[in-house]
């Protein structure tokens, strides 16, 4: 299918979505504001080509045994070829992934690895296929968990083919900050907070921060509360006041409004909908009585 320039935002509503794609024709994929999580592709055979959004020279081919790891908000276009055979996943990034998501960069603005013929190509084909069983076609409440252990499997098995540590110093500037962030995670945290944690200006650290991450500290704090909430939300029968306040928001009425935007559903539906269905992957669901109280601000 050729989807011409037709822009493509990614569909992500929860940690990680993925998919299986062996092309059959030219498909093209236009993201002038790149997407909103991250983006990793796997070469299993076959050629996608991949630019800077209206940067025709700024490109690279992505080819058998190629993965490539696209943060947040890059404006990239993806020329697909028949016969690209290629495994894909948007994902949230875990605190604890922040080193292993510095690769090399290439000309088109995403991250590369070359991963050589052998146990290293059939370990991440595997972790792949694991996503996308957990994703697409799995009933178990914890298949989101296990899609991000197989995600974290495959960047393990890639952080040993990096070339050297360059960014050791880069690292530990930011280690402060997510010190900081895991000691006082149910409490106000301020950017001058992170800053002074770190022993960088606000500018400094949030400049670092996003290089490392894919966002700015205080986006990347609040996937991370959000990320809490959907387990106490289907592993708890915590009210969803309780809740708000245990990943450190004080107003529910701003953490619905957070989690519905995040997510597509109000905190109550998307506990509803997990216990009957496992973990969520649209959004849509309609908001309930409780929430619609704490949007209009009742008690």
């Amino acid at each position: 299918m050729n989807r011409g320039a037709q822009p493509n935002p990614s569909p992500l509503s929860s940690l990680i979505c993925g998919g299986h794609l062996p092309l059959r024709g030219k498909d093209v994929v236009v993201r002038p504001t790149g997407t909103a999580d991250w983006l990793m592709v796997f070469t299993l055979r076959g050629l996608g080509h991949f630019t800077k959004h209206g940067q025709p020279d700024s490109f690279f081919d992505h080819r058998t045994g190629i993965i490539s790891l696209t943060p947040p908000h890059t404006a990239l276009d993806v020329i697909g070829y028949p016969g690209w055979n290629h495994y894909w996943a948007h994902f949230l990034p875990r605190p604890h992934w922040t080193g292993w998501l510095d690769w090399p960069e290439s000309p088109a603005g995403c991250r590369i690895l070359s991963i050589p013929p052998g146990t290293g190509r059939r370990t991440v084909a595997a972790a792949f296929s694991r996503i996308v069983q957990c994703t697409t076609t799995s009933i178990s409440p914890n298949r989101e968990e296990f899609a991000m252990l197989a995600l974290e499997e495959i960047l393990l098995t890639c952080n040993a083919l990096k070339p050297g540590q360059r960014h050791r110093l880069f690292d530990a500037k930011i280690d402060g900050c997510l010190k900081y962030i895991a000691g006082h995670f149910s409490e106000s945290i301020r950017l001058e907070d992170l800053a002074q944690a770190s022993r960088q200006s606000v500018s400094r650290i949030s400049h670092l921060f996003r290089q490392a991450t894919g966002f700015p500290p205080m986006q990347y704090l609040e996937h991370l509360r959000l990320e809490r909430a959907m387990r106490l939300l289907t592993g708890t029968s915590m009210p969803v006041k309780q809740i708000a306040a245990e990943v450190g928001f004080d107003d529910p009425l701003y953490f619905t409004k957070r989690f519905h935007r995040q997510t597509g559903y109000s905190p109550r539906a998307y506990r509803e909908k997990s216990h009957r269905h496992g973990i969520l992957r649209h959004p849509g669901a309609p908001l309930n009585e409780e929430d619609r109280r704490l949007l209009r601000g009742d008690q």
